[in-house]
């Protein structure tokens, strides 16, 4: 018999069926995929606690590429702290990655403001404070 033939409560559930499996195909490929580009290596010839090793570690490796890049805003302190804590799991690395960006974040409205103003007297008290 065939999917034309059986009954629509028959069909939507061999439809629910193939779409699940298709959404778990996908998701492996997609990993594969960022496996593959991050670490040139073949998927298809790990073992599935290899690849489970090397997916744990990706979201480091992201990190780590975007520092070395320098696709991130160096004066937005939160956000360095995060990338730094995610790249390296250094907590007092993070710190001073922070701390710097705050600086830099102060000399950025430091110098819009002309030199004068309230920005700068903050700029003063997070270097000597």
């Amino acid at each position: 018999m065939g999917i034309e033939k059986c009954s629509p409560t028959i069909a939507f559930k061999v439809w629910c069926l193939a779409a699940d499996e298709m959404a778990k195909l996908k998701k492996r490929f997609k990993r594969d995929t960022e496996l593959a580009f991050w670490y040139h290596l073949d998927p298809r010839r790990m073992t599935p606690v290899e690849k489970l090793g090397y997916s744990a570690n990706l979201e480091r490796c992201k990190a780590q590429d975007t520092i070395h890049r320098g696709n991130f805003d160096p004066t937005n302190h939160r956000a360095v702290y995060d990338l730094y804590l995610a790249a390296y799991d250094d907590e007092d690395l993070a710190r001073k990655a922070q701390s710097l960006a705050a600086e830099a974040y102060m000399d950025r409205r430091c110098n819009e403001a002309g030199g004068e103003g309230d920005q700068c007297q903050r700029k003063t008290y997070l270097r000597f404070g």
